[in-house]
């Protein structure tokens, strides 16, 4: 009697591709779920105090009633020049602003104008919505 030993045949396998297809989208969509592509921006904001010392400079007032203009302390200026006016008034270090805005106003506008009068070293400004169009 003769001992016969089965002899394994070596027949390739192959890999599916399709697990590790899976395991490289998981983690592509999870990275992309935790990352921050933008910086988030922000304005500081603090609530305004009542009253005011005696003798202190009035407030100027910044008013957008449309998209166009700006009313500076009660003066209609156009918006690409209003800076300017800003600029030519004589005002303490940092003076208090009153920003006010109308309700059809984008809120695109206002942050821009906050940034202006912050790169102009004006931090202190009220927020309030406007009593009505005066042109």
């Amino acid at each position: 009697m003769s001992l016969q030993l089965a002899v394994p045949s070596l027949t390739r396998r192959r890999i599916s591709l399709t697990p590790l297809i899976d395991v490289v989208f998981i983690l592509l969509v999870f990275f992309m779920l935790e990352t921050t592509f933008l910086t988030e921006a922000e304005i500081a904001v603090a609530a305004e105090s009542q009253g005011g010392a005696p003798g202190a400079q009035q407030p100027l007032q910044v008013e957008l009633l449309d998209t166009d203009w700006v009313w500076l302390n009660g003066k209609r200026i156009a918006y690409p020049q209003w800076l300017a006016a800003l600029d030519a008034l004589p005002t303490e270090p940092d003076p208090a602003v009153q920003l006010r805005t109308a309700k059809h106003i984008p809120v695109q506008r206002l942050v821009a104008v906050i940034d202006a009068l912050n790169a102009r070293d004006i931090t202190r400004i009220s927020i309030g919505r406007s009593r009505g169009f005066a042109p």
